[in-house]
């Protein structure tokens, strides 16, 4: 038993024995190399992987961060340019002309770029409890030091975009001829409830639109905080009363506002960090798999569980190598979320005021694009990149050096 393990606290609520039952098998499966041991169906099994029916996945290469980062990377790429391609071409400047005329090919292209959010949520779904295992999570010794780390990793970059909206707005509003309104003097009152992600329930509108989703990550991540530990259990029960809980809830509550119409996304991860671990035999994934997906198309919509469904397999690829511009999106792409919109709003601005020429539009639609990417790098470098670093340093350490 290691050190972190045997200092562990002591915990009344049977967490901690919930988590070490994980540690152990943890050891057994990937830091031992045994192919032996319980599935989730709480069978003891000394056959191979292969006999057994799990999915065959590089468990060292994916550990060590080659596979599994690549493949989050890469598909974080894809989502934030979908997002970005999806405003550029479907904003209308505060004129009321849009950057593209309707059915123009860069239009018709970028209809569907919103579902990169969707991209994101199947993500965290995978991320979180990957990086919570790392970490041997128990809600009493590990739930502040969790969601700090969090905060730390998400809010500087968050506020500092905020501080970038406000003021390009005011610029906006100074410059002559560009119909932009100035702040308003509820602006204090607004930037209160942005930073607490309370915009909506107070029905104030968001400064960027980018940000709902910012407050649906949150709400999961106060979930996770609670009842990760049952999704990182080895027992069959809880992580089936995890999962049908995650399959119920969103049937339950509609409100747009909160995180349970999403949670089949969010169970898609699950489900893929479950079949990381090797819990999940070939039957149990297809079986979660295609419950999840029709969750989706019930309480969702087709585009959305075919984005869904992409995202899915796309975490299963074995990535070993960085993609040209999509890994270094990937790399930004929680920056290049933040900015992109108040760029583009701008350029948009102008370009719509100049003549409507094929030129002219194309032009703009490649600089937005570029300054957006390289504002986003340096955004990474100056804020989010340090806030990520120091939020590392928060909590135990995991076992590996890398991070997702």
């Amino acid at each position: 038993m290691t050190a972190l393990q045997s200092d562990r606290p002591a915990c009344d609520l049977n967490f901690s024995n919930l988590s070490m039952t994980f540690w152990k098998n943890y050891d057994d499966h990937i830091r031992l190399g045994k192919r032996s041991g319980m599935t989730i169906s709480g069978r003891e099994e000394r056959v191979s992987p292969a006999q057994r029916g799990i999915i065959p996945l590089n468990e060292k290469s994916m550990m060590s961060g080659s596979e599994r980062h690549e493949c989050v990377e890469v598909l974080r790429g894809i989502a934030c340019l979908s997002v970005m391609w999806f405003h550029l071409t479907g904003f209308h400047a505060t004129n009321g002309n849009a950057l593209f005329p309707q059915g123009n090919l860069l239009e018709a292209a970028g209809a569907y770029g919103y579902l990169g959010v969707q991209l994101f949520f199947v993500i965290s779904g995978f991320v979180i409890p990957y990086s919570l295992s790392r970490r041997g999570y128990m809600v009493n010794r590990d739930g502040l030091g969790f969601l700090f780390r969090r905060v730390v990793r998400i809010e500087p970059a968050y506020i500092a975009s905020l501080v970038l909206v406000v003021v390009l707005q005011v610029a906006s509003a100074l410059t002559p001829a560009s119909h932009a309104a100035m702040p308003g003097k509820d602006l204090a009152g607004s930037l209160i409830l942005h930073f607490a992600y309370l915009a909506p329930w107070f029905h104030v509108p968001w400064l960027s639109p980018v940000y709902w989703s910012l407050a649906i990550e949150f709400q999961y991540y106060i979930a996770m905080l609670f009842f990760a530990p049952f999704l990182l259990s080895t027992r069959r029960a809880l992580v089936y009363s995890f999962m049908l809980m995650t399959l119920i809830l969103p049937l339950i509550v509609h409100d747009g506002r909160t995180l349970f119409p999403y949670l089949p996304l969010f169970g898609l991860g699950f489900v893929r960090y479950l079949a990381f671990r090797r819990l999940l035999t070939f039957a149990e994934l297809s079986l979660l798999t295609v419950i999840i997906l029709g969750l989706c198309w019930f309480t969702l919509d087709r585009p959305e569980t075919f984005v869904a469904a992409f995202a899915f397999a796309f975490l299963f690829l074995p990535l070993t190598r960085p993609v040209p511009l999509l890994s270094f999106l990937g790399t930004i792409s929680y920056s290049l979320y933040l900015v992109h919109v108040p760029i583009q709003i701008r350029i948009i601005n102008l370009a719509t005021r100049l003549p409507a020429t094929t030129l002219i539009q194309y032009a703009a639609f490649l600089f937005a694009t570029a300054l957006s990417i390289l504002v986003a790098y340096w955004f990474w470098r100056l804020v989010e990149k340090r806030s990520a670093d120091l939020s590392r340093l928060i909590g135990p350490a995991p076992l590996l050096q890398k991070n997702i």
